[in-house]
């Protein structure tokens, strides 16, 4: 769930200028992130975004969309490209 360590990482791996792409399942609301049944975490834009600038990232692209279908319905997450 927690998305700091990951980024933390990823940004001390890149080079200045380094590109990271991540998609995450979206979670509406103010929150941060939550474990749903699937065993699969949710994130709000809000944390990716303040959890990326935090770790030094500047957020080229953050939008929303259909990741893949699951069952009989889309499950909708967010893509974000993020720049050291």
């Amino acid at each position: 769930g927690d998305l700091a360590p990951l980024f933390g990482a990823a940004h001390q791996a890149l080079r200045p200028g380094g590109r990271l792409a991540v998609s995450v399942e979206h979670l509406d609301g103010d929150g941060r992130y939550e474990l749903q049944p699937t065993r699969r975490y949710k994130h709000t834009r809000g944390y990716v975004e303040a959890t990326a600038r935090a770790a030094g990232f500047t957020v080229e692209t953050a939008l929303l969309a259909e990741l893949r279908r699951e069952g009989k319905g889309w499950i909708r997450g967010g893509l974000y490209l993020l720049r050291r």
